[in-house]
């Protein structure tokens, strides 16, 4: 019973050895190619139109990014929203630097940390 259950497992072996060999051509030239624009299309877009249909990752990350707003604007005052109301104080806060129309290059949030002011930006565009 042993035997007949390994028997196909060469045939599946060389599928798989086929496929990761495939694959790893396939991202070696797609990492080779200088237009970054075109890379992206290329690697978001539908299998249809030759593309890999990955998730863009830069939208997402905003996406996630811009869900805090929501948490932040709720005003429960849990205790991790303390670190960035702290470095956001001469501004009344990150609750209240999200609810006016700014230009977040006129601030300075330099000892605002990095994860806030990512957050600021993708939720000024």
């Amino acid at each position: 019973m042993l035997l007949k259950s390994l028997k196909p497992f060469p045939i599946i072996l060389r599928c798989l050895l086929a496929t990761v060999s495939l694959l790893s051509t396939f991202l070696k030239l797609l990492h080779e190619w200088e237009d970054k624009e075109k890379r992206k299309t290329v690697i978001i877009s539908v299998i249809g139109q030759g593309g890999l249909r990955m998730m863009d990752f830069e939208i997402m990350n905003k996406a996630l990014k811009i869900a805090w707003i929501k948490r932040i604007t709720e005003h429960v005052h849990p205790a991790w929203q303390l670190i960035p109301d702290f470095h956001a104080a001469k501004y009344d806060g990150l609750s209240f630097l999200t609810e006016c129309q700014y230009d977040i290059k006129h601030l300075s949030l330099d000892n605002l940390p990095p994860f806030y002011r990512a957050l600021l930006m993708h939720w000024q565009e």
